[in-house]
C-alpha cells in the first residue's frame, strides 16, 4: 500500500506541475497577444496622426478621418457646416448620393453644436434629419453617435458613426481630424473644398479596430483623459499668459516666452500618461501647435525640444 500511496502522490504532484506550467504558458501567451495589440494600436494611431498632418485640404482631412474611423463603426460620415447646411463631405457605407440637410431639422446635431460634447441619439428623422435617417437604411431604429469637431472655437464639423460603434476610439479620431482642419483653416482662409478621393485599404481599418478592441477599457479611457488634459493645459496658458503668447508668436519663438509653463506641462504629461502605456500619443504637442502656434509648429521657436515621443 505504501508504494501505491507514493505513486499516487507523485502522480498528483506531476499533474499539479503540468497544470502550473500550462497556466504560466497561457498567461505568457495572453500577455504577448495583449502587448502586440497595444503596440499595433500605438503604431496605427501615430501613423494616422502623421497622415493627417500631411493632408493639404479640408476635404482630404475629412476623407482621412472617415477612413480612420471606419475601423470602429459600420457607417461613418464627416459633415461640414457651410452656408447654413450640413454637407456630408466624406462617407462610408451610406450610399453614393450626396447628403445635405439643415442642422435646424436635426435635434441631435443642434445639441452637439451647442454643447460641443459627444451626443448619442436614435437614428430618427427628428434627431438626425429625414435625409440622413433614410440613408441609414435599416428597418429597426439604431443609435447614432455624433462627435463635434471644433475649429477656431466653433463646431464646424461633426463625425457621425452608427453600427458596432467603439466610442472612445472615434472621439480620439474626431479630435485628431479637427486639429488638422483648424491648422488648414488658419493656413488657407478659403472655404472652398476639394472633391473627395476614394477611401483607402479596409484591411488596415479592420486591423486598427482589432488593435483598439484588444486594449482594456482603462487604456482607452486613459487616451481620452490625456487628450482632454492637454487641451486644458494649453487653454490655461492662453488665458494666464496671453501677452507672452502674443509676443512669442510675433517673434516666432513662443517657447522662450513660455518655457516654464510648457516645461511643467511636458513633465506632467510625461509622468501621468507617457509613462503609463507605450500606446500613448503626445496630445500635448498637438495642442501646443493648435492652440499656441495657430497650426504652425515653427512658431514654437528653435529652442522648443520637440515632441515627447
Amino acid at each position: 500500500m505504501d508504494w501505491q500511496a507514493r505513486a499516487r502522490e507523485q502522480f498528483e504532484s506531476m499533474l499539479l506541475n503540468v497544470g502550473l506550467a500550462w497556466k504560466a504558458e497561457q498567461e505568457k501567451h495572453t500577455g504577448a497577444i495583449q502587448n502586440g495589440a497595444r503596440e499595433s494600436f500605438a503604431v496605427t494611431l501615430n501613423l494616422g496622426l502623421r497622415r493627417l498632418r500631411a493632408v493639404s485640404t479640408i476635404g482630404e482631412a475629412a476623407a482621412l478621418g472617415v477612413e480612420l474611423a471606419s475601423g470602429y463603426a459600420d457607417k461613418v460620415a464627416v459633415f461640414l457646416f457651410r452656408d447654413g447646411a450640413a454637407h456630408a463631405e466624406a462617407t462610408r457605407n451610406l450610399g453614393q448620393q450626396a447628403i445635405e440637410f439643415s442642422p435646424n431639422e436635426a435635434a441631435a446635431f443642434q445639441t452637439a453644436i451647442e454643447t460641443r460634447d459627444p451626443v448619442v441619439a436614435m437614428g430618427t428623422a427628428p434627431e438626425i434629419s429625414m435625409a440622413l435617417a433614410e440613408r441609414l437604411g435599416t428597418e429597426e431604429e439604431q443609435r447614432v453617435f455624433l462627435y463635434p469637431m471644433a475649429i477656431r472655437g466653433e463646431v464646424q464639423a461633426v463625425l457621425l458613426a452608427a453600427g458596432n460603434v467603439q466610442p472612445a476610439a472615434l472621439e480620439l479620431i474626431a479630435g485628431m481630424a479637427a486639429l488638422q482642419m483648424e491648422t488648414l483653416t488658419r493656413a488657407t482662409p478659403s472655404k472652398e473644398l476639394v472633391t473627395i478621393a476614394g477611401l483607402a485599404n479596409p484591411e488596415e481599418a479592420r486591423a486598427a479596430a482589432n488593435a483598439w478592441h484588444e486594449l482594456s477599457p482603462e487604456l482607452q479611457s486613459l487616451h481620452l483623459k490625456a487628450q482632454r488634459k492637454a487641451r486644458l493645459r494649453v487653454a490655461e496658458m492662453q488665458l494666464e499668459h496671453r501677452q507672452a503668447v502674443q509676443r512669442g508668436r510675433g517673434k516666432a519663438d513662443i517657447y522662450s516666452e513660455l518655457k516654464e509653463p510648457i516645461d511643467q506641462a511636458r513633465d506632467e504629461f510625461r509622468r501621468e500618461f507617457l509613462a503609463s502605456t507605450p500606446t500613448m500619443v503626445d496630445y500635448l504637442y498637438l495642442e501646443l501647435i493648435r492652440g499656441l502656434a495657430q497650426g504652425d509648429d515653427r512658431l514654437l521657436g528653435p529652442g522648443f525640444p520637440g515632441p515627447l515621443i
